[in-house]
């Protein structure tokens, strides 16, 4: 997935979380006319920066697929790795 893909879909995870965890309603995830990378709230931008942030943070070291032989035993693996950095893999 390219960089403003990613970048898309953390915006639009942001505004969903936002919106299901703080009061104001949609207003308060529009943004600036101007700057189409600032919201017009800065307490909504100062999240979405830290959001960002946490985001870029994540790096995960996957196992080597050529010591794994076992497609299942990689899946399994890969998933071990993705939680033991605190991320949730979905089912």
């Amino acid at each position: 997935m390219d960089t403003n893909k990613m970048r898309d879909l953390s915006r639009e995870q942001f505004e969903a979380w936002y919106l299901e965890t703080h009061c104001g309603g949609p207003d308060r995830v529009k943004t600036c006319s101007n700057d189409h990378n600032t919201y017009y709230y800065t307490d909504t931008q100062t999240k979405w920066v830290a959001w960002q942030a946490s985001r870029e943070s994540v790096v995960i070291d996957l196992p080597d697929p050529n010591e794994v032989h076992d497609s299942g035993d990689y899946c399994a693996e890969a998933i071990d790795a993705i939680e033991a950095q605190g991320l949730k893999v979905k089912p």
